[in-house]
């Protein structure tokens, strides 16, 4: 049954206020499906902050929940950590900013079918100026998965998929030496090796926040460098795939107002585009 697979939650926080945890924590707790176990891996360096949120933890009185402070650690190696000690079938990662609709685990667990290593998920996005909007606009295709997924990250945030623990060990977890860009990193390396499934219900909220990842616009361009260099043979074998992707790269760099990078990028994006046109064009003659 279903119902019997233990799910890990691995709810990672830092130096936000203890009130966005507690939002977060909430969402897990409202769970309609109730076999879980919440593993809370604190990295504050704010030692009165931590204290805080560990009697806030503690004040629930919830043999399900742990929390684990350590300092230091990034965001990655906070997540390995967290599903290190884990004990469930399926773990489901989430930031602290972020949170899940009361049915998200339910409704991925029944997604499950024979052989499936991850479920995701569609959700909504809410920006800094308060708007709002869904992170897929309509269903996905999901044809040629692990190839798109090089040239666009298709699945989305860290925090929305559930993923078979098994899994997730076998393709070495998160890459700790990433700066930005590592749930797509893994996503990638998921997606060459496991299946996945869609669930269409609506997952949570990631929120989008000013001390974000995607807002440190040199974090931002170090991930994208690493996940073109890290996976250079996929985009070798599948150019349209890098072509998308420096696509996307350059016109980030742009609205961050890094210009070098983003001409350099959008230079390389026209250059690949125009060879692989030339390329493909010889081809079909």
């Amino acid at each position: 049954m279903k119902d019997n697979f233990m799910i890990s939650v691995v709810l990672t926080t830092h130096d936000r206020p203890i009130k966005i945890l507690e939002r977060s924590l909430n969402s897990v707790l409202c769970q309609t499906y109730i076999n879980y176990e919440i593993v809370v891996v604190d990295t504050s360096n704010n030692l009165s902050l931590a204290t805080s949120k560990l009697k806030h933890v503690l004040s629930l009185d919830r043999k399900n929940i742990w929390i684990k402070h350590r300092p230091g650690l990034n965001n990655n190696q906070a997540r390995n950590y967290g599903a290190s000690i884990s004990k469930g079938n399926y773990i489901a990662f989430l930031d602290d900013d972020d949170e899940w609709a009361c049915n998200k685990l339910e409704n991925q667990i029944l997604a499950l079918k024979k052989g499936i290593s991850m479920v995701y998920s569609n959700y909504e996005i809410y920006d800094t100026n308060g708007s709002k909007h869904l992170f897929l606009k309509e269903a996905p295709d999901d044809c040629n998965l692990d190839i798109r997924v090089l040239g666009e990250n298709v699945i989305g945030c860290t925090s929305m998929p559930l993923i078979s623990m098994t899994s997730f060990f076998d393709i070495g977890g998160f890459d700790e030496s990433l700066k930005a860009n590592q749930e797509w990193d893994l996503w990638i390396r998921m997606l060459q090796k496991h299946d996945v499934i869609y669930s269409p219900e609506i997952a949570g909220i990631k929120h989008k926040s000013q001390d974000g990842i995607s807002n440190n616009r040199y974090r931002r361009a170090s991930g994208w460098f690493s996940l073109f260099i890290k996976h250079a043979n996929k985009y070798k074998m599948n150019p349209e795939q890098f072509i998308c992707a420096t696509g996307f790269f350059y016109d980030e760099m742009f609205k961050k107002k890094l210009f070098l990078i983003g001409t350099a990028t959008f230079l390389t994006h026209w250059l690949f585009k125009i060879t692989h046109s030339k390329t493909a064009t010889r081809h079909e003659n």
